[in-house]
């Protein structure tokens, strides 16, 4: 193939070789579970292996969120966490109903920065609106956003426009 062909033949040579050594930078899901009062309980768990992160030690171990998305006509989707459960090791907060309602928050952090100890993330919460399944060896939860609970009521009267104009400032 001539060099006139080829789609890279106006590329300077002092760009390729940085070009070729980029690497691309994957992310590291840490998932917080804050169980429901008067339990004190945080629970941290991680994907990857266990590492250290933002001062909380995250357990490394096999979890998945799925069904995660935005849908354009308004519907809330209902997420499923689904994570190893050695040996009931969750069973007890799900019998004593520490899991009903509790908050759960997704840190989506660039492995650089994961690994620099760097507070750099994008954060997502939800709340556990139901145990989907609860066996000795694996735990579904059912999520839903912090709006998308039960009794959740939206106030009667909002303050917006064209009641209530915009305040601006001098």
């Amino acid at each position: 193939m001539s060099d006139a062909l080829h789609p890279f033949a106006d590329v300077p040579p002092s760009h390729v070789a940085p070009s070729l050594s980029l690497t691309a930078d994957g992310y590291v899901d840490f998932f917080q579970i804050v169980l429901q009062p008067p339990s004190t309980t945080l629970i941290a768990l991680t994907a990857d292996v266990d590492r250290t992160w933002n001062g909380i030690v995250w357990n490394g171990t096999a979890i998945r969120l799925s069904g995660f998305g935005v849908s354009s006509d308004g519907q809330n989707s209902r997420p499923k966490l689904e994570t190893l459960n050695p040996g009931g090791l969750f069973s007890p907060y799900v019998s004593e109903g520490l899991l009903d309602y509790a908050q759960v928050t997704r840190f989506r952090v660039l492995l650089a920065d994961a690994i620099n100890n760097n507070p750099v993330f994008i954060s997502q919460q939800w709340l556990v609106g139901r145990i989907a399944l609860c066996t000795r060896t694996r735990l579904q939860l059912e999520l839903r956003t912090l709006i998308d609970v039960p009794n959740f009521q939206i106030p009667a009267n909002t303050f917006s426009p064209p009641l209530f104009p915009s305040v601006t400032t001098p």
